[in-house]
């Protein structure tokens, strides 16, 4: 449910900002997509109340992924339209089963169009930011990202809109098959080289992605993470969070959740990038004891991390990596 109760913070933080007319400080709003807690009974009744007769009258309406919060890798999600509206959404519709403590963990979010196709594939984008203290705030976030696609071409004429192979990435199946489903950030230079006839304006193009990437993870860490718990007291921490985002056609990066707990596991990253990688080793370290102060980050195995947000720095537009337009730099601060 994060990525719902997350989506309620930016959305209030937004709304802020528009009534005291600051809204060109978060121009990313247009790439957060509508997400709702279905266990959260106000979000519960207003997706069900407002969104749900949509679906049911009108069959252009947009879709939602609903996704079951307790499993992950593309499983337990569903595409929900009005042809997919069984009876087990319907006893919803009137708000009759929202805030029953048996209902299952369920996030519905709209889903995204005019959608970048990596090799005429759906596909995510899989980064890394490390929280390495509270007080003084401090996060750096990984140099390299990887995508993850689905295992089949997209249509959107496709009728059969419950095909996960064609509709979720990362779903699972034989060892080949995940492995090919992972493309490198050097592997889509390549893709983008072909897309655009010049490896140096694929090259550009990378870099104006990872940029947004980053301005819009700053921009969204600062709004939520002064309501979390784990946050609250702690002063060296050491905090991985997973940031999932997909692109639209113009590679401006959608924000789809932040993971507060992401898969780690070794065999992961090495997937993702055909190779062990620094993250496995660096993540090795960590486990063992290693506090994050004592770590060089920007000499470690030669890759070079990317501040984000630096509180040690006296001037408070110096404390931001990114765009961040000098009047709304107090607006983050807050």
């Amino acid at each position: 449910s994060n990525k719902a109760d997350m989506y309620v913070i930016i959305s209030e933080f937004y709304q802020n900002l528009v009534a005291r007319g600051k809204q060109h400080c978060f121009p990313e709003w247009e790439f957060i997509p509508e997400t709702y807690n279905l266990r959260q009974y106000d979000q519960c009744r207003k997706f069900f109340y407002q969104v749900f007769p949509r679906l049911l009258e009108d069959p252009n309406a947009e879709r939602y992924f609903i996704k079951d919060g307790n499993r992950h890798a593309g499983a337990g999600v569903h595409i929900l339209t009005r042809d997919l509206a069984t009876e087990s959404w319907l006893s919803y519709k009137f708000g009759v089963n929202c805030g029953q403590p048996q209902l299952p963990d369920l996030v519905a979010q709209r889903e995204k169009t005019n959608l970048y196709l990596l090799d005429g594939r759906k596909s995510d984008i899989r980064n890394y930011s490390m929280v390495l203290s509270v007080k003084p705030l401090y996060m750096v976030m990984s140099p390299d990202f990887f995508f993850r696609r689905t295992q089949s071409q997209f249509s959107t004429t496709s009728s059969n809109l419950q095909d996960v192979l064609t509709q979720f990435v990362g779903n699972s199946g034989s060892k080949e098959e995940i492995d090919e489903a992972y493309v490198s950030k050097e592997e889509w230079i390549s893709y983008l080289e072909k897309e655009h006839g010049s490896r140096e304006v694929g090259l550009q193009k990378l870099q104006e992605t990872a940029k947004k990437m980053q301005n819009l993870a700053t921009k969204l860490f600062m709004m939520v993470y002064k309501k979390m718990p784990k946050y609250a007291n702690a002063g060296d921490i050491f905090h991985i969070l997973g940031w999932d985002f997909m692109l639209d056609e113009a590679l401006n990066p959608c924000w789809l959740e932040t993971n507060g707990r992401p898969q780690t596991k070794k065999d992961y990253f090495e997937a993702a990038s055909r190779q062990p990688v620094y993250m496995a080793s660096f993540l090795d370290r960590m486990v063992r004891g290693e506090k994050a102060s004592e770590l060089d980050l920007n000499a470690f195995d030669g890759k070079q991390f990317t501040p984000l947000i630096d509180f040690t720095k006296e001037n408070d537009s110096d404390k931001f990596f990114g765009n961040i337009p000098e009047d709304c730099v107090s607006e983050f601060l807050l």
